[in-house]
């Protein structure tokens, strides 16, 4: 089996669409962050996908296409229960802290899971085995907030809801379970993990990473550095402004973290990054769950999964039928609304033109249009005029929107038509690019010229040098 994360920075805009999502990650439990809809922008082709049962968490408060998280199942695992959210009401806090719980960060999934003999690995999935003897496990598909310093509000709101996770998995560690913790959780936990950790002050005092001690410290494991503990540069996501997944200049802020327990039942074989799947800023992040297990799949779908939608009962989406879409017709439809709005546009400037000339002419009235000096003008459009049958009020409006005469070589417009000579950078000498200053400050909005290669290391000869 085969367990997925990932960040898409926006479901609709996965590139290569769910070719990209399902046929090429392979994955038996996707859990992805960020799909940026709210409920009614639910499709189909999104909820409802052949071979997966699919759980969402929308953000509810005013902000539209913000956060957002879903989990898909294999049909041959689901699960027995799926809830949308951490906080627990009326339980004292952290568990009850419901006011942080409101932007659809979190989806949970509560499975019943078996080791199997060797012999019989592969070929006992999708049964509904007898369920006394399943171990419990709970899966946290999670999208943690932001840090940002220059907000003390939403400072504080990540620290309530990373105390607000950590309280509603030791609940299920009370109640027996297993606990998988997998998402983007907004913090690089130790300087191997950030590619600026020399950067910052008391990196390690960090109090978001501090949290990450004490979960480690309480019973659970980072999977990826469980089976890669030294790797360098293993990141997964990068700053696309800056071009710098192309330098590999990044972070590591995305995890599948389980129970020390589980994992030293093997459950997992194998953590690693997909680096070479494109479509967001982020990269998708696997775990190889070893064959001996299994999870003992539930008979009936739970009440959250989008096939007991209203909206969506009886309809599902194959993904061969994705596989199968002609992007030619699609292009035709393009087209031809780019066609018609380009016809529409010609008629009525050709309507506007006619009907200002025809009015003209018709009222021999002319003192709406401006009085100019025209003779050069009349010099140049009278052959034009005596050979083409159109008014004189026609020609006399030409005149009066064509200029008088060429502005002088050294006017003000003319300097700045000009092109502006382009720097070249020191480093590599080739032509520096344009930058504006997005920070807010005095500068902001302010453009200078800069390296145009992708940030990165300073020892990285193909990144961008200091000019």
């Amino acid at each position: 089996m085969r367990l997925v994360t990932w960040n898409v920075n926006g479901i609709r805009s996965i590139s290569g669409g769910f070719r990209q999502l399902f046929a090429e990650l392979d994955a038996d439990l996707l859990c992805i962050q960020e799909t940026k809809i709210t409920k009614d922008m639910l499709t189909a082709d999104i909820a409802n996908i052949d071979g997966y049962n699919s759980y969402f968490a929308f953000c509810h408060n005013a902000k539209k296409g913000y956060s957002g998280v879903v989990t898909y199942c294999s049909d041959n695992y689901k699960p027995y229960e799926a809830i949308d959210h951490l906080a627990i009401r009326g339980y004292e806090l952290p568990l009850g802290d419901v006011e942080v719980d409101d932007e659809g960060r979190a989806v949970i999934t509560e499975f019943l899971i078996e080791k199997v003999e060797a012999d019989t690995a592969g070929t006992s999935q999708g049964l509904h085995d007898d369920v006394d003897r399943g171990i419990k496990l709970v899966m946290v598909n999670v999208y943690c907030p932001r840090n940002d310093p220059d907000n003390p509000e939403r400072v504080d709101f990540k620290t309530r809801f990373h105390r607000l996770l950590k309280a509603r998995v030791q609940q299920y560690r009370f109640d027996g379970y297993h606990v998988i913790i997998v998402g983007d959780l907004n913090i690089a936990h130790k300087a191997i993990d950030h590619c600026e950790a020399n950067m910052i002050v008391d990196f390690h005092k960090d109090p978001h990473r501090l949290w990450m001690n004490e979960l480690f410290n309480d019973g659970y494991v980072d999977c990826f550095r469980e089976f890669h503990p030294e790797e360098q540069h293993a990141y997964t996501v990068w700053n696309t402004q800056t071009g710098a997944r192309k330098t590999n200049y990044g972070t590591r802020i995305d995890y599948i973290i389980t129970d020390e327990e589980l994992q030293k039942m093997g459950f997992f074989v194998d953590c690693h990054h997909m680096t070479s799947v494109m479509g967001s800023d982020h990269c998708p992040v696997i775990a190889e769950i070893h064959s001996n297990w299994r999870i003992i799949s539930a008979r009936e779908l739970p009440t959250l999964c989008s096939k007991l939608m209203p909206e969506f009962r009886g309809r599902q989406t194959s993904i061969r039928s994705f596989l199968c879409m002609d992007n030619s017709s699609i292009t035709s439809q393009r087209k031809a609304t780019t066609e018609t709005k380009r016809k529409r546009l010609l008629q009525s400037s050709l309507k506007t033109f006619f009907s200002l000339q025809g009015t003209s002419s018709h009222n021999g009235d002319r003192r709406d249009i401006p009085s100019v000096e025209i003779n050069e003008m009349r010099s140049d459009i009278v052959n034009w005029s005596e050979t083409t049958s159109v008014s004189d009020s026609a020609v006399e409006w030409l005149e009066t929107v064509m200029p008088k005469k060429r502005a002088p070589e050294n006017s003000v417009f003319e300097k700045m038509m000009r092109k502006r000579k382009i720097p070249i950078c020191s480093g590599h000498g080739e032509p520096a690019a344009e930058r504006t200053v997005k920070k807010p400050g005095p500068n902001f909005n302010r453009r200078f010229y800069a390296c145009a290669r992708p940030k990165g290391f300073a020892t990285d000869k193909n990144a961008r040098c200091n000019f």
